[in-house]
C-alpha cells in the first residue's frame, strides 16, 4: 500500500506558466515524491479517489477556502503557502497605504510594510485612481517613479513615470479590482 501521493495542482488565481516552468514544477514535485518516500501522481484529479495521504504542489500561493476544500489543513499538505485574501500573495504588502483614509481590500494590515520598510524601496500599495493621483503628485516631486502591477515580475508590468499628466489619462481604467505598487525609480549611472 501507498503511504502517500505527490501531485501538481494548478490553482484557481494562478497565472499560464511557461513551459520552462511546468517542467520545474514537475521536477520539484517528483523530487519530493522521493524524499516523503510517496508515489508522484502527476496533476491533480478531482476525480480520482486518491489512497493515503495527498501532498499538493501549487503553480501559486492557494486561497484558504480553495485550500481547505483540498483538504489541506497544515503545512504537512502541501509545498507552499496559503492566504485568505488574493492580494496578501502579492508584493502589495511590502509598501504601506498613501493616507489613512486611502482605499483598501478587506482584510488589509499595515503590519509587513511596517516591519519590512527599511528593506525595501520607499514607495505606496494604491488600490485606487485617487491615491494613485495622490501618490504620483507627493512621488515625483523627488524623480522618476516605478509603477507596478503587484504580480508583475521581471520587468514585466511595469511603467517608468516622469510626469503627472501624463500618468492621470492613464488611470482611466483604474478600478478596485486592480492594484499598484508605486516606488522610486533605482538611479542608474544613465540617469
Amino acid at each position: 500500500m501507498v503511504a502517500g501521493v505527490v501531485v501538481i495542482y494548478l490553482s484557481q488565481l494562478g497565472a499560464p506558466m511557461y513551459a520552462h516552468e511546468r517542467i520545474t514544477l514537475a521536477a520539484v514535485a517528483n523530487t519530493i515524491a522521493q524524499v516523503k518516500h510517496y508515489e508522484f501522481g502527476g496533476h491533480y484529479d478531482n476525480a480520482h479517489n486518491y489512497s493515503g495521504d495527498v501532498f499538493f504542489v501549487p503553480d501559486d500561493t492557494l486561497m484558504l477556502d480553495e485550500a481547505l476544500c483540498l483538504g489541506i489543513r497544515s503545512l504537512h499538505d502541501l509545498f507552499g503557502g496559503v492566504v485568505p485574501h488574493p492580494f496578501v500573495k502579492t508584493k502589495s504588502i511590502t509598501h504601506g497605504l498613501i493616507t489613512s483614509d486611502a482605499d483598501r481590500p478587506e482584510g488589509w494590515s499595515p503590519m509587513f510594510a511596517q516591519r519590512v520598510r527599511t528593506v525595501v524601496l520607499p514607495g505606496y500599495s494604491l488600490f485606487s485612481a485617487r491615491d494613485a493621483c495622490i501618490a504620483a503628485a507627493r512621488m515625483l516631486t523627488r524623480g522618476a517613479i516605478r509603477v507596478k502591477e503587484p504580480l508583475g515580475d521581471g520587468g514585466r508590468g511595469q511603467t517608468l513615470l516622469r510626469r503627472l499628466a501624463s500618468w492621470i489619462s492613464s488611470l482611466r481604467g483604474f478600478n478596485r479590482t486592480k492594484s499598484l505598487r508605486m516606488d522610486w525609480a533605482k538611479r542608474t549611472c544613465a540617469q
